[in-house]
């Protein structure tokens, strides 16, 4: 179960509060050192007002750092990319939830061997946040580009042939424009 709203503030305010503390301790006692090394008038002033500076800083930082997150841990993106297959005679219209980077990312990953599940590519350094992630695959499977690997979602989801289709085209694109039709799947 999730954490509820008052906790999450408190969370935005304790934990960088305390961070802040940590490097401005740091900062103080690094400025008070030198001052006293080079025998500077009032050293107890300086390493005073270099951690009082460093402390609001660190601690606006971190703070704005910790809503950026949050937010778009809760709120995925919004900006929509639109793919057109054609099969036929019919046209398949659909939009994914993720940027352009994010999809050519995602499909780069995916046809050189990365499995399609969360581990993959969530985290620091990869392109999506677990949110981001989620609403991307269950758009898949719903929109039958991807399938359950079986009944845990731990597994994660397997691309289906129009999937892999549009995975080809995504990462053979570094040029993607959205409402492109893809001939054959």
């Amino acid at each position: 179960m999730g954490k509820s709203n008052p906790d999450l503030i408190g969370a935005a305010v304790v934990i960088p509060l305390l961070q802040s503390a940590v490097t401005a301790s740091g900062a103080a006692l690094l400025t008070l050192a030198i001052c006293v090394q080079l025998d500077a008038v009032k050293p107890f002033a300086y390493a005073l007002l270099a951690g009082a500076v460093i402390f609001v800083m660190s601690w606006l930082s971190l703070t704005d750092r910790f809503y950026k997150t949050l937010e778009r841990d809760t709120h995925p993106p919004t900006r929509r990319f639109r793919v057109e297959l054609a099969a036929g005679r019919s046209l398949q219209f659909f939009d994914l939830p993720a940027d352009e980077t994010q999809l050519i990312a995602l499909a780069n990953g995916v046809l050189h061997g990365a499995t399609l599940n969360e581990l993959s590519f969530t985290g620091y350094g990869r392109p999506f946040t677990r949110a981001e992630f989620r609403v991307l695959r269950d758009e898949l499977v719903r929109r039958g580009m991807a399938e359950w690997r079986s009944a845990s979602p731990a597994q994660g989801v397997q691309l289906t042939r129009t999937g892999l289709a549009v995975f080809r085209y995504l990462a053979a694109s570094p040029t993607f424009k959205p409402g492109h039709v893809l001939e054959k799947y």
